[in-house]
């Protein structure tokens, strides 16, 4: 049976060393893989995916074929990490039963549609943007067999303790019975030296890059802390980052967080 031109597209942008996006749709046609078999009984069409900083994180599908009569043609971001290139094709598999399998009504980001990709773990609003991403998020990984990444995942969705409550607690389990009065070394041992617990940092499951003007094209997060929150009478501090910042705000004592 002969190959698909969406086959012999693929075969072409995994072979061809010297095109810069190469390792990035080696990556995105393997998960194509993985998401089809898992989920969809491999019934899916080949996807051709191509690489485009002007769309949005979750990709934009063309419908009906591209201006070259194309079909299950994709456009995705590039640099959007794993997780994220996970969404987008899990996204746009969606799309692609929507038009092989769907009527033309339900096409788009419809309720069905919406509800459909809840069923994944990915919460999206009207307009497709991805607004959340559930803890069953996490099964649909182990699914994939990306048990490393969804126990990253898992991690990040555990409740955190807010940092005054952290040295509440840690204060009341620190608490001395036998109170050194005197300049002199207490009779039991050497005081332990005061070691205030670092703060809690907030992470958020959801930190799906946010497209902002730069020279290199890349998706940066935004990143704040708590000073409008700490009634400390400073202003919140706004960071925008490409990789997870570790810094702590000197006014609010709080580690910047995504916001």
């Amino acid at each position: 049976m002969p190959r698909s031109i969406n086959e012999q597209i693929r075969e072409q942008a995994e072979s061809t060393k010297d095109w810069r996006h190469q390792g990035e749709a080696v990556e995105a046609y393997a998960l194509f893989d993985k998401v089809n078999a898992c989920f969809f009984k491999s019934k899916l069409p080949q996807i051709v995916f191509g690489f485009d900083n002007n769309v949005k994180p979750e990709g934009s599908y063309y419908f009906e074929g591209d201006s070259m009569s194309l079909t299950s043609h994709v456009d995705i971001p590039q640099d959007l990490g794993k997780k994220w290139m996970i969404v987008a094709v899990i996204h746009n598999a969606v799309h692609t039963e929507q038009e092989l399998f769907g009527s033309k009504a339900s096409w788009y980001h419809k309720k069905k549609f919406r509800d459909k990709l809840e069923g994944f773990g990915i919460k999206a609003d009207a307009t497709g943007e991805t607004k959340e991403l559930l803890p069953s998020f996490v099964d649909t990984l182990l699914s994939m067999g990306e048990g490393e990444l969804a126990e990253e995942i898992k991690i990040s969705l555990e409740p955190t303790v807010p940092f005054e409550e952290a040295l509440d607690n840690w204060t009341e389990a620190q608490t001395d019975p036998f109170p050194d009065t005197s300049p002199s070394q207490p009779p039991w041992g050497e005081a332990i030296p005061l070691v205030v617990p670092e703060p809690t940092k907030a992470v958020s499951i959801l930190d799906k890059p946010v497209k902002v003007n730069s020279s290199d094209g890349k998706f940066y997060s935004k990143w704040v802390c708590d000073c409008s929150v700490a009634s400390t009478g400073a202003k919140q501090t706004v960071i925008r980052c490409y990789s997870v910042p570790d810094i702590t705000c000197n006014r609010c004592g709080i580690i910047f967080y995504e916001g």
